[in-house]
């Protein structure tokens, strides 16, 4: 499996692309990073292939609600269903 290394937008480290989300047209964030200065929002945003990338442990420790990450993996759940 090849890799390549992508700048997380907020804090510019370079990471693995397992490690980070692109969230936009050449846009690239760590999740935490996204959650942290974009919100709630920005993560509710992502689609579900998206979402499927989403570390749930790191997020929790980061303060998203359980209630939320749930929801989110109801929506991978959901569409993996129907595919």
């Amino acid at each position: 499996m090849s890799s390549y290394f992508a700048t997380c937008r907020f804090c510019r480290e370079q990471s693995p692309d397992r490690e980070v989300i692109k969230y936009g047209v050449r846009h690239y964030a760590h999740p935490v990073c996204l959650y942290l200065l974009r919100g709630i929002e920005a993560l509710d945003q992502l689609q579900t292939w998206q979402l499927r990338r989403l570390p749930a442990l790191l997020l929790m420790k980061a303060g998203v609600p359980r209630t939320k990450i749930d929801e989110w993996m109801q929506r991978v759940e959901a569409e993996s269903r129907n595919v």
